[in-house]
């Protein structure tokens, strides 16, 4: 727990425990989320998230709900792209929100070896209003994922970068 704990002082250092995303352009909400990675752990993070997503898919009671969860790599050489897509249905139901999530794990440019997280979520259905409000909750869930992230252990990071790099040859060799 404790790893945890720093890890959310880090990630979020004000007094109020709360951070507050820009203002969404229309039905397109793009922000950095305040986490950063290590360039290792880039692909066994996605990996993980991508298991997170599928476990909220059709039949999940919960924060939201997901289908189509796809695993996305671009660039080559020493600093790849590694991401995620998904639809996503934020609860309750009943409003009709749904959105379009794109999670891309993104070099800086300032500090090498370091990764840092872009989202973009697109509102498909729903009132603008409800989408802002219920993201809230869809994107705390997330960041309380990133914390868990960091408390794994070796060995089951070790899994989920192996997973990660089987994603990736699966798809480089849809592409030949």
């Amino acid at each position: 727990l404790y790893p945890a704990r720093r890890a959310a002082d880090m990630s979020v250092p004000d007094v109020t425990r709360r951070w507050t995303f820009p203002e969404p352009e229309g039905d397109l909400w793009r922000f950095d989320f305040p986490f950063t990675i290590g360039k290792s752990d880039a692909l066994g993070v996605c990996s993980y998230l991508r298991r997170i997503f599928e476990a909220y898919g059709e039949g999940s009671v919960g924060d939201f709900m997901t289908e189509g969860v796809e695993f996305k790599v671009a660039g080559s050489g020493g600093d790849p792209v590694y991401g995620l897509e998904l639809m996503a249905w934020l609860a309750p139901y009943d409003l009709g929100v749904s959105q379009r999530v794109e999670l891309r794990t993104l070099p800086t440019e300032d500090i090498p070896g370091i990764y840092r997280i872009e989202m973009a979520l697109r509102r498909v259905s729903g009132d603008v209003a409800s989408w802002r409000r219920l993201n809230s909750g869809f994107l705390n869930v997330l960041r309380k994922r990133f914390l868990v992230w960091r408390t794994i252990d070796p060995a089951t990071r070790a899994e989920y970068l192996e997973e990660g790099r089987r994603m990736v040859e699966e798809q480089l060799a849809q592409r030949s």
